[in-house]
């Protein structure tokens, strides 16, 4: 989902840090990101009027989506997703199937079962 920047009216970015410039005759167009001078981070060159300004992309993304920072750098540049939930999803569902043969395996230790069980009410 595209969403205005704050105080750029022609341009929209998304929560993966596409930057989208709309011109004057209606017509879409994306600003390509590069990188920065010590090669680590993503920025773009926003322009109003006859002035230009650069941002890092991942301040505009958190700015604004309302997401901090870290969590937007890891995004864009570690491959995580924003929303942690499905990792969180993951882990459950791992713990569930290991659950599930614990107990169906007769020489399964008591104590695994009990740390899965703790595990799975921590994560709940």
């Amino acid at each position: 989902m595209f969403i205005p920047i704050t105080g750029y009216d022609n341009y929209s970015i998304n929560e993966d840090g596409v930057v989208m410039r709309r011109s004057s005759n209606g017509r879409c167009s994306f600003v390509k990101a590069t990188l920065d001078s010590n090669r680590r981070y993503k920025i773009v060159t926003l322009w109003k009027g006859s002035r230009r300004k650069t941002f890092m992309l991942h301040n505009l993304v958190a700015e604004n989506f309302g997401i901090p920072v870290d969590v937007v750098k890891r995004h864009l540049y570690e491959g995580y997703s924003i929303n942690n939930s499905t990792a969180k999803e993951n882990v459950k569902s791992w713990v569930r199937d290991r659950l599930y043969k614990c107990c169906k395996d007769q020489d399964t230790f008591h104590d695994e079962i009990l740390y899965l069980k703790k595990i799975l009410s921590i994560l709940d």
